[in-house]
């Protein structure tokens, strides 16, 4: 694997890169409070997810509940994080200075869990 490969695949510099994200993200409080982000990955890093050999679900109308599409979604798991972009992504997400940027900015308590990531 190229150097330029590794590093738009690495845990670290995808963490570096969601930090720097979480920094500038700007806070609603309207509906709720939650955080608008942007450029959170690296741009080789997103193509690559773009690229994954699996379409994103057309998800329709949820009738008002998450679980009702639930076969149809696609999530980083299992021999998927054996897969270039997916293992970036996940590995940046549990990063202890992602989690800790994350708890930071958000006040909960995310230590000892797991993000289940979705495409």
């Amino acid at each position: 694997m190229s150097a330029l490969v590794e590093e738009a695949f690495s845990a670290a510099a995808t963490s570096a890169r969601i930090a720097q994200s979480l920094a500038a993200a700007e806070r609603s409080e309207q509906p709720f409070r939650h955080w608008l982000l942007s450029g959170v990955l690296p741009e080789r890093l997103a193509d690559a997810v773009r690229a994954l050999p699996f379409a994103v679900p057309a998800i329709a109308d949820t009738g008002g509940k998450r679980e009702t599409h639930n076969a149809l979604r696609q999530f980083f798991a299992g021999a998927r994080l054996e897969q270039g972009p997916c293992a970036a992504i996940a590995g940046a997400f549990q990063d202890t200075a992602t989690v800790g940027a994350l708890e930071a900015m958000t006040g909960a308590a995310l230590g000892g869990s797991s993000l289940r990531i979705e495409y």
